[in-house]
């Protein structure tokens, strides 16, 4: 059997390496446009900062694949037609022509170009693939002022990297906040940090590159910012025209429309990776996820079912993680966006728990914001920012999500608990109580976004702040009246019972406690603000007494 696979990135050197195991008589071959394999492009940024080699952005060499594992690679070589049975392929500076019985393509994507003016320009570049590593590197050694177009997941690491070294960085988003796949009040602190450290740019398009025969500045559509040199984090977009050339069906995605097994359209051809379709686990519809997480198991499924075994790829939930200066942001399922958008009858809510026992040294606040399915308590998506310990809750709840499991089942979750790593009550269990009350109508919530809205159109409830004296100092919503929660019982009759009462406290816990004291006394309209001050970003609605 002769299989040739057309990309020798994560999704086909999984394929190439599957099908030679399980079958060690097929004859694979590999065509690669690089002169790089099993490349690592999540490792750019590192490598500009200088904290890796170049040579770390393979996972392993060519030698590796051609002298271990059987696979014949052919590297710096362009497929350029696909038809049935063989392929051509430029290579040394002639055209050669290849068969084959099972095809795979393996073709990843491309950087999406925006529209720009003058983007050829010498000095612009877009961060994509590694074999453009060592030129861009050798760019940012000449250049002092650096200006990134995108504030993707890229867009902010590569903030990170050229800062630290000393470059004069500026980022600039079309959109209002950084990481624009994120809900905006989750990354607040990120784009706090981000502008402590660099000049961020939102809700700012860029309309053209400008200078002589380099580029000397950036056009936006609000003001003119010098540049040595420009990089491009604007995303990428799949990579399908020989595909669609050789007859096989695009979805709807704009990827190629691939079944549970890999299988496209046409017969005998598979498909993997970014340039692919895969399912929503959430949504269960048709999505396009280019990341090297869902390559390499696509990569893998499509080599185990080409090799006769019968394996699927059920679908992904998009579960990604950044960690950008001293902040760790992470998602996994949908965005309160996103389920807006599909329909869903949920809630959301927040918490700020700590990393670990605040006894032990080094215990860091995270948040984090669940999306709740309200009919079938089913958690649709997951969203933390913190310091620490963000990577351990993203995968818990990625598992949660991906096993359909509800609020109440992530506060029973046996997690493991020792004081340096966790607490007693780990932040995915709180997270699940806190989901669960709301469920069971213990206490009612309103989301800082509604309760800022509502203040925007003059409509004020009145708002209890719970906190003590000394948080108070440090600023509380606007229009607020402050009891502290060991003064309420006393107080009581301070608090109207004829208006709607909306509680807040640092982080939601002290509230919800006093929710349910004002319920007990015959309060009627009552409220908790989930997620409390520390959710609170609208600064139009902040205020801090002197006294």
């Amino acid at each position: 059997m002769r299989v040739v696979i057309i990309g020798g990135g994560a999704a086909g050197m999984s394929c190439a390496s599957r099908v030679r195991a399980l079958d060690p008589s097929a004859h694979v071959s590999v065509f690669e446009r690089s002169s790089f394999v099993s490349h690592a492009p999540c490792g750019i940024p590192y490598f500009l900062e200088g904290l890796s080699k170049i040579s770390d952005l393979m996972h392993y060499p060519p030698s590796f694949f051609r002298e271990k594992r059987g696979i014949e690679l052919h590297l710096n070589s362009e497929v350029v037609e696909v038809e049935n049975g063989e392929l051509r392929v430029r290579e040394g500076g002639a055209e050669r022509k290849y068969f084959w019985d099972v095809l795979v393509f393996a073709t990843g994507s491309l950087p999406r170009v925006p529209p720009i003016e003058n983007t050829e320009l010498e000095g612009a570049f877009f961060v994509h693939h590694p074999s453009e590593a060592e030129r861009i590197a050798r760019e940012i050694e000449k250049a002092e002022r650096i200006v990134i177009i995108g504030a993707s997941y890229l867009g902010v690491e590569l903030a990170e990297a050229l800062s630290s070294r000393g470059k004069k960085v500026s980022v600039i988003e079309m959109f209002d906040h950084p990481l624009p796949d994120f809900d905006p009040e989750v990354v607040e602190p990120l784009e706090k940090e981000m502008r402590s450290r660099v000049q961020l740019l939102t809700s700012e398009r860029v309309l053209a590159l400008e200078g002589d025969d380099r580029v000397q500045r950036v056009i936006t559509d609000r003001r003119e910012i010098p540049a040595d040199l420009v990089l491009f984090a604007t995303g990428v977009r799949p990579n399908v025209r020989i595909a669609e050339e050789a007859g096989v069906r695009i979805g709807e995605t704009h990827a190629i429309e691939v079944d549970e097994h890999m299988r496209t359209s046409v017969e005998d051809i598979y498909a993997a990776g970014d340039c692919c379709e895969t399912v929503n686990l959430v949504t269960g519809k048709r999505v396009w996820i280019p990341l090297a997480t869902v390559a390499n198991k696509q990569g893998r499924v499509a080599g185990a079912n080409i090799a006769g075994r019968n394996l699927i790829f059920p679908g992904a939930l998009g579960t990604a993680i950044a960690k950008i200066f001293d902040l760790t942001v992470a998602r996994t399922g949908l965005t309160e966006r996103e389920a807006t958008e599909e329909g869903f009858e949920f809630f959301v809510s927040y918490v700020h728990p700590y990393s670990h026992a605040t006894y032990y040294p080094g215990a860091e606040r995270m948040t984090i914001k669940l999306i709740v399915e309200k009919n079938t308590e089913r958690v649709l998506g997951a969203q933390i920012i913190g310091r620490k310990g963000v990577d351990r809750r993203i995968d818990v709840l990625a598992t949660a999500i991906q096993s359909k499991m509800t609020a109440e089942d992530l506060f029973n979750l046996d997690l493991a608990y020792s004081p340096p790593f966790s607490s007693a009550k780990d932040p995915v269990n709180v997270a699940g109580a806190v989901a669960d009350n709301i469920l069971r109508g213990e206490v009612r919530v309103i989301t800082p976004e509604e309760l800022a809205e509502r203040l925007r159109r003059g409509d004020f409830p009145f708002l209890l702040d719970v906190r003590n004296e000394k948080e108070v100092k440090k600023g509380m919503i606007k229009g607020a009246v402050n009891i502290p929660l060991d003064e309420l019982e006393e107080k009581i009759d301070e608090i109207p019972k004829d208006r709607e009462v909306i509680c807040y406290c640092a982080t939601g816990l002290r509230s919800y406690i006093a929710c349910r004291k004002l319920m007990q006394r015959g309060f009627r309209d009552v409220k908790n603000l989930t997620g409390s001050w520390e959710s609170w970003i609208y600064d139009e609605f902040k205020v801090f007494p002197e006294n």
